[in-house]
């Protein structure tokens, strides 16, 4: 129980004060937010339970704190009936990172009083309630010991830097994908201690897992099935369009296996159209080459390319086919390929327009074989450049490069003091980037951001941007400073949402992309930003200059692995949203532009996971609406409600900054702002975790279920097609 000075010290969630002195403690705002989102339990009964002589809030109060921290109108949030509480607090129970032994509990209602003060209750309801207060705190100081055993948490406060030629020849466990199981068994990782073996996520594991499907064309000892061989020996197109657990295919198969090369020339003339099929990782054949197909690439008998000559006269699509990292075939090939005018002379002889090529890693293959600048002719593929390259080589391969980071941000999210020169030019350097993509789709910024990425974070919005000024001058004084006449946005820097075309100028029109020009127009002080977004993300998806434009790519990876999926989630928080669901039809707009809801970053997350790693209760929704796959799993090997747990875990400030071990220490006031913080995002942990183990049946599980070992999310139930023909049932 709180004493009346350690309440009167704690600030209110929000940024405003609730009640005088402030009711709201840390603590009592977490209880509030577990109750709120676990149980059917209404406001004027939450608060019966959670007060006592020092607490009385008025139902008012509970109200407001519950909007500060889970945003406007949450009611949707809530379990809509009584099996749904229970399925969620179940759920909760089998989370080994966040059930805990209650400490002292002195002072806190236990089941009988709490049926006394709401009434109406079973015993075990009651049980429940408590559980939810006692078994399920945050973490403090003394778990750290257990915290820091995991090796992922050092490293999720800097995204792992990763060396393109390990992960594309030799990849680590926690980036595999479907095509590595094929070859899995080849990697010894017991002489390896990076691999983690013997820990149940390295490649011996792997292999173990894969192999026991009935469905998988390998057996546990890494030998194809007899009855596979069979297939092959025997060519059809009906065997070309066969596939194991993980969607590979035969072609998929011989590709990646060595001294198979014949066995695959025999095949490929019965493939047809499943010359372009994909796994679960969308990797086609050509993505799982053996290295024995680059050897002798100069010479014009070279296998691959009497398998070039085949492929680009049948699927030249092929070619263009990313998977789930943004790799194509020609990552695949300069991994492999050390000369690179070899490798450009692979390039050319595909003759196919090559897009932009930066992957999740940021490792682009033809970074120095720039396209020349001339205009797209009718009929090229979208996203596409034209096919001549100069100069005459490739880039040495390196590491992943750093992201250079936007201008100083406080605590606060709003720039320094003395960064407001260089945050108003970070802004008006996006929105030139913007403004470019209109007459070039693939104008990037200095970062590898695309006219996409740049609408995601810049401020487009004289309004939002006046706000960010004022913010930026509370830091700086108490006083409130008069606005001056030069405050507004310069020319330069006018709201990307008045590029309009001179002969279009409604509110609701598209942009054009040869005409539009920057204007200055006044912006009404009720305006939201998130239409004029949506506007212009339609604009520049769907340019209006006729069926073959060409849109900005919804898939493109800027330098720090981020794709414009991504960036609106990282960008615009929940709380930005208005009445008319905007947010969510920007998500859905980005989806049905072509957006892969499955494409992941240098962390191995897929958009569903940073959903929930960041509290995106709104693309969260969206997402598993779509589709996204709830049993993906980042590069340590976590699920979502993982994710979700080591989450909640992070919201403690002293465990945080005990972690971390550095820092510059904050201010009083800085150090309230982050507390504020720190308690939303904790709130809105709870409530995606609620979204995914509520009403709707999404199949999410923890990826060790001790209780039940199938609802498990490993490799195989991450990469697994369902509704498979086993390979025993096939008709040989």
């Amino acid at each position: 129980m709180s004493s009346p000075g350690t309440s009167s010290s704690k600030a209110s969630p929000g940024g405003t004060r609730i009640g005088r002195p402030p009711q709201w403690t840390v603590s009592r705002s977490r209880k509030l937010a577990r109750l709120y989102v676990y149980t059917t339990l209404s406001i004027g009964r939450i608060i019966k339970v959670l007060e006592d002589d020092l607490f009385a809030p008025r139902k008012n109060s509970a109200q407001k704190t519950v909007h500060k921290m889970l945003d406007n109108d949450p009611r949707y949030l809530r379990p809509e009936s009584r099996v749904e509480m229970d399925q969620r607090i179940d759920c909760l129970s089998k989370s080994t990172i966040r059930k805990r032994t209650p400490g002292h509990t002195t002072g806190r209602p236990g089941p009988k009083e709490v049926q006394r003060r709401i009434s109406d209750c079973s015993t075990l309801y009651a049980e429940k309630v408590c559980s939810l207060l006692d078994n399920f705190t945050i973490a403090d100081g003394s778990e750290l010991e257990e915290i820091q055993q995991h090796s992922w948490w050092a490293e999720s406060f800097e995204p792992p830097e990763t060396d393109v030629d390990t992960f594309q020849v030799s990849p680590i466990p926690g980036f595999a994908v479907p095509g590595d199981f094929l070859t899995a068994h080849t990697l010894n990782c017991a002489e390896d201690p990076a691999s983690g073996h013997g820990s149940g996520t390295c490649w011996c594991a792997i292999v173990a897992e894969t192999t026991r499907e009935e469905g998988s064309w390998l057996a546990p000892t890494g030998e194809i099935r007899e009855e596979v061989g069979d297939l092959f020996r025997n060519p059809s197109s009906e065997a070309c369009q066969l596939h194991d657990s993980f969607g590979n295919t035969l072609l998929h198969l011989l590709a990646a296996r060595s001294a198979c090369q014949e066995q695959l020339f025999r095949l490929v003339p019965y493939a047809g159209d499943a010359l372009g099929l994909t796994n679960t990782a969308n990797q086609t054949f050509l993505h799982v080459l053996n290295p024995e197909w680059f050897s002798n690439v100069p010479s014009a008998l070279s296998s691959l390319q009497r398998l070039l000559d085949v492929v680009r006269h049948s699927d030249q699509d092929i070619f263009h086919i990313t998977d789930v990292y943004g790799r194509t075939f020609f990552h695949r090939a300069a991994s492999l390929v050390a000369d690179r005018e070899v490798l450009t002379d692979i390039l050319t002889y595909c003759n196919v327009a090559i897009p932009l090529y930066r992957d999740a890693f940021g490792f682009d293959p033809i970074a120095n074989v720039q396209p020349d600048p001339t205009i797209l002719p009718p009929g090229t593929p979208i996203y596409s450049s034209p096919i001549s390259y100069s100069p005459h080589e490739l880039p040495n391969r390196s590491s992943t490069p750093s992201r250079v980071p936007s201008p100083s941000i406080s605590v606060a999210g709003v720039p320094s003091p003395a960064d407001e020169g260089s945050f108003l030019a970070y802004h008006a350097r996006l929105i030139r980037t913007i403004h470019s993509a209109y007459s070039n789709p693939l104008a990037e910024d200095s970062e590898g951001r695309n006219g996409l990425h740049c609408l995601a974070e810049a401020i487009i919005n004289q309004k939002s941007m006046d706000e960010q000024r004022s913010a930026l001058s509370s830091t700086s004084s108490s006083r409130p400073q008069k606005r001056s006449r030069h405050s507004s946005l310069s020319l330069e820097f006018t709201p990307i949402h008045v590029i309009q075309s001179p002969m279009s100028p409604g509110p609701t029109s598209h942009p054009s992309p040869t005409t539009s020009t920057f204007s200055v127009v006044t912006v009404t002080e009720k305006e939201n930003p998130l239409p004029s977004r949506l506007r212009h993300l339609n604009s520049l998806l769907h340019p209006s200059s006729g069926p073959s434009a060409v849109g900005v790519n919804p898939n493109a990876y800027d330098k720090s692995g981020t794709t414009p999926l991504v960036a609106f989630i990282q960008h615009i928080p929940d709380h930005e949203d208005d009445k008319s669901r905007t947010l969510q039809s920007i998500l859905e707009t980005l989806i049905r532009g072509g957006a892969n809801i499955e494409a992941r970053n240098k962390r191995g997350e897929t958009p569903l996971l940073i959903a929930a790693r960041l509290g995106r209760k709104t693309a969260l929704s969206v997402l598993l609406d779509q589709g996204a796959n709830v049993r993906a799993r980042d590069k340590w090997g976590r699920g979502v409600l993982e994710i979700l747990d080591w989450g909640v875990l992070g919201c403690n400030g002293s465990v945080n900054k005990a972690l971390q071990g550095h820092g510059e220490k904050l201010s009083g006031r800085e150090e309230g702002i982050k507390e504020r913080e720190e308690l939303a995002h904790y709130a809105r942990l709870e409530a995606c975790r609620g979204l995914l183990t509520g009403r709707r049946d999404w199949g999410v599980g923890y990826v060790r279920d001790v209780e039940k070992e199938e609802d498990g999310v490993g490799v195989v139930g991450e990469w697994r097609v369902k509704g498979l023909v086993d390979v025993d049932e096939m008709e040989m």
